[in-house]
């Protein structure tokens, strides 16, 4: 008979499921609180490739197109 560890166990059952409500969190774009937690959904920001503005400087067209957009990502933190 195999033993489980139940510290491990409990480990691995804890970041499946941060990983499920960063998810759900995602879906919703919104966060969700609860009395001691909370997962904070982050719309992300926006970043400019600067090898592809460099190139693009000498034809002149839209700099907008050298803009990767925002990639949304949630935090999960113990309330205060």
């Amino acid at each position: 008979m195999v033993t489980v560890d139940p510290i491990e166990y409990a480990k691995v059952e804890l970041e499946t499921l941060k990983e499920q409500v960063k998810a759900a969190v995602l879906k919703a774009e919104e966060s969700s609180k609860l009395d001691t937690i909370e997962a904070l959904f982050i719309k992300g920001r926006a970043k400019w490739d600067d090898e592809m503005l460099s190139e693009m400087i000498f034809d002149h067209p839209p700099i907008s197109n050298a803009r990767i957009p925002p990639k949304p990502y949630v935090t999960i933190r113990n309330r205060k």
